[in-house]
C-alpha cells in the first residue's frame, strides 16, 4: 500500500527575547500533528489480471494455487503493492484480498469446500 502522509504545523513570528528588533520564525511544536492514513495502490483501468491454477479440477475440501499476473496496458507490471480483491462462486480464496510483488504475481489459495460445482473466480 501506499503511504499518505498529513503534516500540519503553525509557524509564528516573534521577537527574540531582549532583542524586540530581530524577529525570528519558531515553530509552534506544540501544534505538529503527523499521520499516516494508508492509501491501497489501484492499477489503472486498462490493466490486465491473468489468472491460472495449479491445477484445474480439485476434490471436495481440495485446494490450489492461484496465481494472478497483473500488467499495465504497456505490458508492464503495477507498482508493488497494488491491491487484487478475489471472489468466487464457490468455495473461498485465501486470503481473499492480497498485493502484487515486484513482478505485478499474486499468489494465494483456493480452498473448493464442501460443495461440487464449478467455481468462477
Amino acid at each position: 500500500m501506499g503511504i499518505k502522509m498529513v503534516i500540519g504545523f503553525m509557524i509564528t513570528r516573534r521577537p527574540l527575547g531582549r532583542l524586540p528588533h530581530f524577529p525570528f520564525f519558531a515553530a509552534v511544536f506544540g501544534l505538529l500533528t503527523v499521520s499516516c492514513e494508508k492509501v491501497p495502490l489501484l492499477a489503472p483501468s486498462t490493466s490486465s489480471i491473468t489468472l491460472t491454477a495449479t491445477a484445474t479440477a480439485l476434490p471436495l475440501n481440495g485446494t490450489t494455487d492461484l496465481i494472478a499476473q497483473v500488467l499495465e496496458q504497456a505490458g508492464t507490471p503495477p507498482h508493488s503493492g497494488t491491491h487484487v480483491i478475489f471472489t468466487t462462486t464457490l468455495g473461498s480464496v485465501q486470503p481473499p484480498e492480497a498485493e502484487t510483488d515486484l513482478s505485478g504475481r499474486v499468489v494465494v489459495k483456493f480452498l473448493a469446500g464442501t460443495a461440487s460445482g464449478t467455481a468462477t473466480i
